[in-house]
């Protein structure tokens, strides 16, 4: 009764036949033990990835415009920034 692990199953079985090996799902929501889209995808392997991100802002100008408008101020780690969730 849960469409989506359907349809993952059959992009697996639709992806072996075509010959490839691996099925990156991605990670979760930043690593919170109460990540529950995490729990999901790791549900499908206990095969586990490290992985790195590239924090590049192309247009800064614009980038800051975004956050300006988004109402968050000060220093945080969170990338990219208008992307966090206030409060």
């Amino acid at each position: 009764m849960a469409p989506m692990k359907l349809i993952i199953d059959e992009i697996r079985i639709r992806a072996t036949n075509e010959g490839f090996t691996q099925f990156h799902l991605g990670g979760g929501l930043g690593g919170s033990s109460e990540d529950s889209l995490f729990r999901f995808k790791s549900a499908f392997s206990n095969t586990y990835n490290d992985f790195y991100l590239w924090k590049y802002i192309v247009n800064k100008d614009t980038y800051d415009n975004i956050i300006q408008k988004s109402g968050i101020t000060g220093y945080n780690e969170y990338f990219p920034l208008y992307r966090y969730k206030l409060q």
